[in-house]
């Protein structure tokens, strides 16, 4: 498998609600799921409040190849299990040959195309355009809209909590000590120039705030 089409996103990880829609789950699926032990993401803590599950890519792909598995292919619950360890115990690397293949709703895990099919009943998943739907599905979500200029984040997950600007990993106090040092927003913005005027601003206020 070319890892350039997924190897941003390796050290990524998601909230249960960024991995519901990126996987096209809903909140409820993901968190029976968790509840029953069924598919329990790489961080988990003691209870079952979704801000304390954390998804890594890995299981983000996971999760959206048994959903398909269950509303596509109509797979039942036990063979979903199997499933579900299959993809737990195996790196994305190991993915590369592989298939999932579903023959009278069993699920076989062989090298592509090493299954012939003979009754008409058969049907597969590549789990390497499986990664790659995943990884554009993340890269899609991820584009900054005109909504998210201007706005200032935290999350414990990205820069150990820090403000960051809206769907970035820029903290806002490089831009506010840009400021600081007489920077003008088109310096900044030849700097960073995924961050908007707006983006600017806010930090601007920032700045005036904890002056006071």
């Amino acid at each position: 498998m070319a890892e350039e089409g997924y190897s941003e996103f390796e050290n990524r990880y998601f909230t249960a609600d960024q991995a519901a829609e990126i996987a096209l789950l809903s909140k409820r699926q993901i968190s029976e799921w968790h509840k029953r032990g069924f598919f329990i993401p790489d961080l988990s803590f003691q209870d079952n409040y979704p801000q304390n599950r954390i998804y890594s890519f890995k299981n983000v792909v996971g999760l959206k190849i048994i959903f398909k598995l269950k509303a596509e292919f109509k797979v039942h619950f036990e063979e979903l299990k199997k499933a579900s360890r299959w993809l737990r115990e195996r790196e994305l690397n190991y993915w590369a040959d592989q298939s999932i293949y579903v023959i009278k709703k069993q699920i076989h895990f062989e090298t592509s195309g090493s299954i012939e099919n003979t009754d008409g009943q058969m049907a597969f998943i590549d789990l390497v355009d499986a990664i790659s739907d995943v990884a554009n599905k993340i890269r899609q979500i991820g584009e900054r809209q005109e909504e998210d200029y201007g706005v200032i984040t935290r999350n414990k997950f990205v820069m150990g909590n820090e403000s960051v600007f809206s769907k970035t990993r820029i903290p806002v106090r490089v831009v506010i000590g840009f400021l600081e040092a007489g920077a003008d927003i088109d310096a900044i913005l030849s700097q960073y120039p995924v961050l908007r005027p707006k983006d600017i601003e806010a930090a601007r206020d920032q700045l005036s705030y904890s002056q006071k």
